[in-house]
């Protein structure tokens, strides 16, 4: 990926998070990132627009990721759940049957 986000440098080793608009475009029609015509410089809102559908990109991973992490998350709190419920009956169960005895013992 030649734009990072959050400090990431590019494969030319420019940290693309901290550098000028200006420097952006110059570092795009430098590598010739854009397809362009030929002697056509990139303009600040064609560079929004590429920035913008990069970040769209990015958002719509995510929200892809996350949709299935919460899949997974929702499955493993379902198992834990039922795990608690049957710990629960046989703790019952056994304190049940302690105080029957303990009733029976003390009278």
């Amino acid at each position: 990926m030649l734009f990072g986000a959050c400090g990431f440098e590019s494969r030319s080793g420019h940290n693309l998070t901290r550098m000028p608009i200006k420097d952006k475009i110059e570092l795009l029609n430098k590598f010739k990132i854009m397809p362009q015509k030929e002697n056509q410089q990139i303009t600040q809102k064609e560079l929004e627009k590429i920035f913008n559908k990069q970040t769209l990109t990015i958002l719509s991973a995510l929200d892809k990721k996350t949709s299935s992490l919460d899949k997974k998350i929702d499955s493993v709190d379902i198992k834990l759940s039922k795990k608690i419920d049957v710990m629960e009956t046989r703790f019952n169960k056994k304190l049940d049957r302690l105080t029957t005895t303990l009733d029976k013992f003390l009278k």
